[in-house]
């Protein structure tokens, strides 16, 4: 609560640096990855953001068909499906991108979607879901949201329109691919997760740089995906499906995963 100039002097690390390009490389070295928005919102910041008359609380969504829903995203929208990733990798909208719904559906929208893109959202029924998600993007500056698509994904199935899947695989079922035939495992977890342990052979693409800086990967070519849970995985799938990566898989359970079935299979019981 309290010092004074001479011990800072001695003791303050931050104080040691002899030149301002030093001082600035230690005060940047470890701040975490941040999403493109916060650069706007710094203008938004200066400059006063667009007024929005929340008197009333947060709009009501109107209310698509899903053909309306298709022809926007053929158009340029973008859909965010909020069910569930178990949900999202047995059906979904072609294109549409997997964030579950949760207390961090803004957060990671505001990564992976353009602020100035138009966006739909497609939940499992439940209306709150899709307000809460809604309230959400309008605190990270994504403004443009134009509606809920009627009926979920049931109705999007019964209007015949395009239905893509994500497979699954286990932990287990990874290492054993992995082992016949090498594949790109892409841990989309943060940089220090990553450094702190990962899948043998992995790269590193946090899930808010993909699908920008993934490495140069035949299109056709295999790639798991995983993260620690599951949650951002289903995400980074669904946006390197969106860019045109076909053989893609969500490794369930994520690295927590992974390391119980390599804890098994070293461990003495296995006789490994």
């Amino acid at each position: 609560p309290h010092s004074t100039i001479g011990r800072e002097r001695r003791r303050n690390p931050m104080l040691r640096h002899e030149s301002r390009e030093a001082f600035i490389a230690a005060v940047l070295e470890d701040l975490p990855e941040t999403p493109a928005y916060f650069a706007e919102l710094k203008r938004v910041n200066r400059t006063g953001p667009l007024l929005l008359d929340l008197t009333a609380g947060v709009p009501a969504l109107p209310v698509l068909s899903a053909q309306s829903a298709d022809a926007a995203m053929r158009d340029g929208a973008v859909l965010l499906d909020l069910r569930a990733s178990e949900a999202f990798t047995e059906g979904h909208a072609a294109g549409a991108i997997g964030i579950a719904f949760g207390p961090r559906v803004g957060y990671w929208a505001a990564w992976v979607v353009p602020l100035e893109r138009r966006v739909l959202l497609i939940s499992d029924g439940d209306v709150r879901h899709a307000e809460e998600a809604h309230r959400q993007l309008l605190r990270v500056g994504i403004d443009r949201v134009e509606g809920l698509v009627h009926g979920g994904f049931p109705a999007w199935r019964a209007a015949a329109l395009p239905v893509s899947r994500l497979r699954r695989i286990t932990a287990g079922e990874l290492i054993d691919l992995h082992a016949e035939r090498p594949l790109t495992i892409v841990d989309v977890r943060s940089a220090p997760e990553f450094a702190a342990g990962h899948a043998d052979g992995a790269i590193n693409v946090p899930v808010g740089s993909i699908p920008a800086d993934m490495p140069p990967v035949p299109r056709g070519a295999g790639i798991a995906v995983m993260c620690e849970s599951g949650f951002r995985s289903t995400l980074a799938a669904s946006l390197l499906a969106r860019a045109g990566f076909s053989s893609v898989v969500n490794v369930s359970g994520g690295m927590a995963a992974y390391r119980e079935a390599q804890g098994r299979r070293t461990s003495p019981a296995s006789g490994v």
